[in-house]
């Protein structure tokens, strides 16, 4: 990768300026290029550290850099303010403690900076994060995951993601969509990655572009880690992020339709489950309402059996009320699940 010097002049987002404090042992703990002692009150000599980095994300949240040689830099929300004071905000001195400057000069994924700290012989640190001026084209291949009117977002294989800009015409001629491989050819202007060339080399199968099918059955077991459902061409186990909430509220004897990926041994990986869907309709018999939604009882114009449905925890909707204006000898459209041993109506419709 081709650099020349630091940009003169100083860029920022196409927001207020805006600068982050961290506690001088933050940048310490996350990058073990800084081994000082922050909070000395003799005098020390003065000294510079400085080395490049992506931007991974930034925003009032908090902001993260990965350097070159890949490792991560993160200030979190908990260990920074905002001041709005020309892009620079201070940590007063207090009781000894050194002050820390950072300056937070154009961040947009991709982009490449230039991390400074600088110890003075106080022992106060300034931290500046300043935008990299490139000649040059560079370089970069990746799956696609964004696509807008006039940029589009590409992760790498290392995981990073880099957001690039093009005109809006251009970029509409590509018809570039989510899960396309590309080759980009690109420079680093004004704080943004501009596109210069992009070609669609394929798709990508891996991560949210691995490719899905979907399977119908009764749950026969359920857990917040698996599910296994019983189809039509045997039993079918599928495993389940615990921390996606993928199963909850869903019981053994439900019928869903789990959709999910198969891995490279075999196994499968549920990315959602959902109940069937189903459509019946019918004279009303009987209805009751109640706190609860009520239930409602029709005679099925195809099977002609009696069938009771319930509301669910939802509650369905007729006019936005759950039942209400329901009387026997209507004709009803009823939409349902089943779970849990009931038939949960979802929407009713009087014809």
């Amino acid at each position: 990768m081709k650099r020349l010097r630091l940009a003169a002049a100083t860029l920022v987002l196409a927001v207020p300026a805006s600068a982050i404090i961290v506690a001088p042992s933050a940048l310490a703990q996350s990058h073990p290029v800084h081994h000082r002692h922050h909070h000395a009150k003799h005098h020390q000599k003065a000294h510079t550290v400085s080395f490049y980095a992506r931007v991974v994300r930034a925003s009032s949240h908090g902001l993260v850099v990965r350097t070159l040689n890949g490792r991560t830099l993160t200030f979190s929300s908990k260990q920074l303010r905002q001041r709005h004071h020309a892009g620079v905000a201070r940590l007063g001195a207090q009781g000894g403690t050194p002050q820390v400057v950072i300056n937070i000069l154009g961040l947009q994924p991709g982009v490449e900076v230039q991390i400074t700290e600088t110890t003075d012989a106080n022992g106060n640190v300034t931290i500046t994060i300043t935008l990299v001026s490139q000649t040059g084209q560079q370089s970069a291949s990746g799956a696609v995951t964004e696509v807008d009117s006039d940029a589009f977002m590409v992760r790498t294989s290392d995981g990073s993601d880099m957001r690039f800009h093009m005109a809006a015409d251009a970029l509409s001629n590509l018809n570039l969509s989510s899960c396309n491989t590309v080759d980009v050819t690109y420079h680093q202007d004004a704080g943004m990655l501009i596109a210069d060339t992009v070609n669609i080399t394929g798709s990508s199968t891996s991560g949210d572009c691995a490719p899905t099918s979907d399977a119908t059955g009764r749950i026969t077991a359920v857990s917040s880690d698996s599910i296994t459902i019983s189809t039509d061409s045997g039993p079918l186990t599928a495993s389940v992020d615990p921390s996606s909430g993928l199963t909850d509220g869903f019981q053994v004897s439900d019928l869903v339709d789990v959709t999910y990926t198969q891995n490279s041994d075999g196994s499968m990986t549920a990315t959602d489950v959902e109940f069937v869907e189903e459509e019946t309709a019918g004279q009303v018999t009987a209805v009751t309402t109640s706190g609860n939604g009520g239930s409602v009882t029709i005679v099925d114009d195809n099977t002609g059996q009696s069938e009771t449905f319930v509301a669910g925890t939802n509650g369905v909707q007729i006019n936005s009320h759950a039942f209400n204006g329901v009387s026997v000898g209507d004709h009803l459209d009823i939409c349902y699940h089943e779970s849990a041993g009931q038939l949960v109506a979802d929407t009713v419709t009087v014809q």
